[in-house]
């Protein structure tokens, strides 16, 4: 008899587990479906999503990097044909941007999400993709804090949030600890070159992400006073006459950018073509919003520094 009972007992209690059970799931599952994740992008569109996406879209290297920063690079399905960073990258879809986007090619690869800059596509496009259906998230940053701003952004979006959360204290204390290094370091100006001379110069100013570089490693910017990313003259340059000069043009067959600029007409009298103080550097590292412009300060701090 009391056998008995013990299994009808037995049998009662999984019954109720299994209906607890049930009503718990199914409850946890109301919760996902009413209470998605929204969030605001940077242009302050809200998405809402109510998993953590699983095939994902770069249109932009610097949300490309930071996708495989935060160890998520196989879960990325294809990017644009700037995103060369890390190598394996390269080795995934490659989309074309700007004026060449093909809307019907991102929508036939089903991804979860789309990550793209609002500078790099039209507002035709934004709206053709997410009318497909497509979840668009902006992620531009023009400043070392909104590039944190982006980082926090795709680490709450992908559920890497205490990953992203540590890239950044990463870098806030990498960067202070070279502003400290360099605070009491001679000051030396420099102009910063991200056009070549055959194109028009074209320089860095106040509000860019290399502007703020100069500042954490105490360089006087030449052209602090211009606003943004500017053309200037090479009158400008000669009147100015910087210590440094920094180019971030590559090298292009047998013409060496550092050559060139030492070579040019009329710059002998700068400071930095008498003293050969000129070089170029990677501008991946200083103007792409991601953890590598912590790199791009360290070597640039070797260049004017030595160390």
């Amino acid at each position: 008899m009391k056998k008995k009972i013990y299994v009808i007992l037995s049998v009662l209690l999984v019954i109720l587990l299994v209906i607890f059970g049930g009503i718990y799931f199914v409850n946890n599952a109301k919760k996902v479906t009413k209470n998605p994740l929204v969030i605001t992008d940077t242009s302050k569109k809200e998405v809402s999503f109510s998993k953590t996406p699983e095939k994902v879209i770069s249109l932009i290297p610097a949300a490309t990097e930071t996708l495989y920063d935060l160890g998520l690079g196989e879960k990325v399905i294809a990017v644009d044909s700037y995103s060369n960073y890390p190598e394996d990258a390269k080795s995934k879809k490659q989309l074309k941007t700007s004026t060449a986007l093909n809307v019907e090619e991102i929508v036939s690869l089903n991804s979860d999400i789309v990550f793209m800059s609002k500078m790099g596509q039209t507002i035709e496009q934004y709206n053709s993709l997410v009318n497909a259906g497509v979840k668009v998230v902006i992620v531009d940053a023009t400043s070392i804090n909104e590039t944190y701003d982006i980082i926090n952004l795709i680490g709450k979006i992908m559920n890497k949030e205490k990953e992203a959360s540590k890239i950044c204290n990463n870098m806030k204390k990498d960067l202070e600890d070279i502003r400290l290094n360099c605070i009491n370091k001679e000051k030396k100006s420099i102009y910063y070159e991200v056009s070549p001379l055959e194109f028009g110069l074209w320089t860095s100013g106040n509000n860019t992400f290399e502007n703020e570089i100069f500042n954490i490693l105490n360089i006087d910017n030449i052209f602090k006073n211009v606003k943004g990313w500017a053309q200037v003259s090479e009158e400008q340059v000669l009147t100015k006459n910087p210590d440094y000069i920094v180019s971030t043009s590559m090298d292009f067959g047998e013409v060496k950018v550092v050559d060139e600029i030492l070579n040019r007409k009329n710059w002998n009298n700068i400071s930095a073509i008498k003293n050969k103080k000129v070089y170029s550097i990677n501008s991946d590292i200083m103007s792409r919003p991601t953890k590598r412009l912590v790199e791009g300060a360290k070597e640039l701090q070797k260049i004017v520094y030595g160390k």
